[in-house]
């Protein structure tokens, strides 16, 4: 029997540094997939202080088709209310979206706003050589 031991979660960093807010259609929080490829499995956020969301939010999961490609899909929603205790989680349900190197993850609010948050995918590394991977060189 196999045991899932890979597993793990990656915070997504702010282009603002630490002390930041949410708002609306803002792309601030991302990550990039590293080699080798990842599957997002979920995403979640963790608020460090009582009362930090006034209203009911939406957050919006996104990444590019390629990593080339500008346009954004949607592949998962956190929904909450407002004055949420600290250290509550909200997760997604299952996304599973696989990542190749160079992938980016961003998060959108698309309602409300968040602050004093932070926002974190779980992802699996997906084993795989660079020669498979059309966007991975390897150098010399």
């Amino acid at each position: 029997m196999a045991y899932t031991h890979s597993k793990y979660t990656v915070d997504m960093r702010c282009s603002l540094g630490n002390d930041f807010v949410l708002a609306t259609d803002l792309d601030l929080l991302s990550w990039t997939c590293p080699y080798p490829p990842h599957i997002v499995r979920r995403a979640g956020v963790i608020f460090g202080t009582s009362g930090d969301t006034a209203t009911d939010f939406a957050l919006s999961i996104r990444t590019a088709t390629t990593p080339t490609n500008n346009t954004l899909t949607t592949i998962g929603t956190i929904n909450g209310g407002g004055g949420r205790d600290a250290g509550v989680v909200l997760l997604t349900s299952d996304l599973d979206v696989e990542l190749t190197p160079g992938h980016n993850v961003s998060l959108g609010v698309t309602s409300g706003g968040v602050t004093n948050a932070k926002v974190f995918l779980y992802v699996e590394p997906r084993w795989e050589t660079v020669t498979n991977l059309a966007n991975t060189v390897v150098t010399t």
